[in-house]
């Protein structure tokens, strides 16, 4: 049941930057910079943010680079009121999870790994859990990667009370943007947010699709498309 969902009470405005794609290390003090020059309460991070996506799929992590993030991004919400997520990788028995860190100026709040196998990396690691985070501005998830792509996923999520769902991404398909991610918000009658990679394969813009809690046909005679 939908009883009691409170409509949407908080504004979004879009911050793009384009880092330069490079070194880990480089394209994490761009992030870094990023974090600690903007006023917003939620940064989203795209999937691997600071890796090349062609050293991702030649299984080269850079260590050292996963090892600075939490780090780098709690000391860049210092004295502010962000919550970052930020999409990277993560070696689980030898393995490469893709992961995304929940994070604010007092440490690490969570971690999401994917929980459904990509095609392209196919020895990666997968999670098992759908873990939700009770934040100022909501409950909120996350999911990556292959995730949307499966209805369950985000209906889980849902049925546990979020409001919003990131979803650090890298689009490859058209279709992926233009379907998945109404489709998802549709069926949930909930907010997915999904920032995309400068360099994906589609060259889509960060995304924010809502549909409100209210079912809106009986009173409207208007379906509950999701808004961008």
């Amino acid at each position: 049941s939908w009883e009691g969902r409170a409509e949407p009470a908080a504004a979004a405005k879009f911050a793009t930057f384009v880092p330069t794609i490079g070194e880990p290390a480089a394209m994490l003090a761009e992030a870094v910079a990023a974090v600690t020059a903007s006023d917003a309460d939620l940064i989203l991070l795209p999937e691997y943010f600071a890796w090349k996506t062609a050293d991702m799929q030649a299984g080269q992590t850079h260590q050292s680079c996963i090892d600075a993030v939490p780090e780098a991004l709690v000391a860049a919400c210092a004295g502010k009121t962000i919550t970052v997520v930020a999409g990277l990788p993560k070696l689980v028995d030898g393995k490469v999870a893709n992961a995304a860190l929940l994070l604010n100026a007092d440490g690490v709040i969570g971690e999401y790994l994917q929980i459904h196998r990509d095609p392209i990396i196919n020895q990666a690691a997968l999670g098992d859990d759908l873990p939700v985070f009770d934040l100022p501005f909501g409950r909120f998830g996350m999911l990556l990667g292959e995730d949307l792509l499966f209805p369950e996923a985000a209906r889980v999520l849902a049925l546990k009370g979020v409001d919003v769902i990131a979803c650090p991404a890298n689009w490859r398909k058209d279709w992926h943007y233009d379907l998945m991610l109404t489709e998802r918000s549709a069926e949930n009658h909930i907010t997915i947010i999904a920032p995309s990679r400068a360099d994906a394969h589609v060259p889509k813009p960060a995304t924010i699709c809502t549909t409100p809690p209210v079912y809106r046909f009986p009173d409207t005679k208007e379906v509950n498309n999701p808004d961008r």
